[in-house]
Order: C-alpha cells, then structure tokens, then sequence
C-alpha cells in the first residue's frame, strides 16, 4: 500500500521535516509538516492487513514506501494503550522499572518502554511489542519513542499554567478515557479507564471529580473525542463550566487542516521540539 504524502516532501527535502508515526493495534498513521512551508501538514492513515503480523506489515510498507526510509529533523514513534503506570523517574534504573511495569499488570506487553517527557518528576512506563520495537530501531532513522499520552499531557499543563481555576481534562477513544487533572499547571491525577459504556465514562468522571474535591461552581471539565456533545449536555447537569477541548489556536499556525487529527498527533507538533 502507497502511504500518501505530499509532493513538497522529497528525500532532498526531508530532513526540513518533524514526522509522526502513530502506531496502533490495526495500524498507524504517518504525519508531518515542515516548519519552512506553510499548509506543509499531512495525516495518512494505514491500516493493517489481516492476518500480517504487525512487523511484516511494517516491513511490506518500509519496502514499497521510500519516505519511510528517508531521514528528517525528527520522527516520532507515538505507541501505546490504556495500560501505563507511573513511577518516579530519578528512583529507579531501567531494570526497575521494568519490574514495576510488570507487577502492574498480569498480562504486560513483551517490552517495557519509559517515557520521561510527561509533566512532572516522573517517568510514564508503557508496553510495546517487543518485535515491532526491535524493527522500528533497526529500520527507521534515529526514532523518538513517545506515549501517545505524554505530549496531551504537556499541551494541557501549558493550558492550565496561567487559569485561576483546576480543570479536568477527558478525552474519549473506542473503548476507553484519558483522564488528568490539573491546577496552576501542576499534574494532580491521570489516569485511564476501560469504557463498557457511554454511562460508565459518566461514573469515572465525576468520581475522579469528588475524589479530587474539585468545585463544581467554579473549576472547568474539558472534554475531547467522540461523541461529545451528547455527553457535555449530560455533565451540565452535575458540573457548571463543561466545554468541548478545540483545536488550539497556535496549530493554526502550522496549517489550517486538523480535520480528523488526533489530538496526541497535533499537541506532539505543537509541544515537541
């Protein structure tokens, strides 16, 4: 399969380009813009095919894509699930923390990746595919490995730095909820739940807001993904100030096109660098 990307992006060009592959259970996405053109944004999605296994499917790409194999100013390798666990970064040696991902969940993935970009002292510890892991290594140039979460996390600290008020930020996808909460920029929870249903999303929700003593008249509920007008209408009735997380206003000044964009796709071009 042709990934489609622009015909600005050239292997004499590329290095003037910040990419990200965003992987996935069913596949990834390929996205990109070069800092030195304007509307230089582009978002390809690839799907996998069926019974492939993900690093053959990769290698099938990487041989009839070029780009793939083409080096750029950064590439980005956004991986991971609901499953993360947290621990702080400066305590523990990559060993450790490897053992720590392990006795947090009965089934972890076969490698244990740590990301220490999020918010805080902390480290974020995330499974992937060892297979895929080794492959991405050996074939792509120089990749930077990311939890899809760590640059959502950065984008909302930087947007609670300068508010009067907490927030909890929610953000939906098929079958699960991020959930972090913050005040004058510092990380107060994150977390991420298991959706059954549309009704259990409510649940999670407003207990993380109790727990937290959050205000119900004053602090903000900021909610991303699908599905979310249905749901800001049914979390009015509980919390005053609900609102519907927008595309920020300084990714429009790197293109104009975020139709469709996953939110860790455009806060990882906005707050990496």
């Amino acid at each position: 399969m042709i990934i489609q990307i622009p015909d600005a992006l050239t292997q004499h060009h590329s290095e003037e380009y910040r990419i990200s592959i965003r992987l996935r259970p069913d596949g990834f996405s390929f996205s990109g813009y070069s800092p030195l053109q304007a509307e230089s944004f582009f978002h390809a999605v690839v799907p996998f095919v069926s019974g492939v296994s993900r690093v053959e499917a990769m290698q099938q790409l990487w041989n009839e894509n070029p780009c793939l194999q083409w080096r750029y100013q950064q590439l980005f390798v956004q991986g991971g699930t609901s499953h993360y666990t947290w621990v702080p970064d400066e305590d523990l040696d990559d060993e450790e923390k490897a053992a720590w991902f392990a006795f947090s969940f009965a089934d972890p993935e076969s490698c244990c990746l740590s990301d220490t970009s999020v918010p805080g002292r902390h480290a974020l510890l995330y499974g992937a595919d060892q297979a895929l892991y080794t492959w991405c290594c050996k074939q792509l140039t120089k990749p930077i490995f990311r939890h899809y979460l760590s640059s959502v996390l950065t984008l909302w600290q930087k947007q609670n730095q300068a508010a009067s008020t907490a927030a909890l930020y929610v953000l939906f996808h098929d079958g699960w909820i991020d959930v972090a909460a913050f005040r004058f920029g510092r990380l107060l929870f994150c977390n991420s739940f298991a959706l059954r249903a549309s009704e259990n999303a409510v649940y999670y929700i407003l207990y993380v807001w109790q727990q937290l003593g959050l205000q119900v008249e004053k602090d903000d509920l900021w909610i991303g993904g699908k599905d979310v007008p249905e749901i800001i209408s049914f979390l009015s009735a509980y919390v005053r100030h609900v609102r519907e997380l927008a595309v920020p206003s300084e990714a429009y000044l790197i293109s104009s096109q975020w139709n469709e964009v996953p939110l860790e796709i455009i806060s990882l071009f906005l707050c990496e660098s």
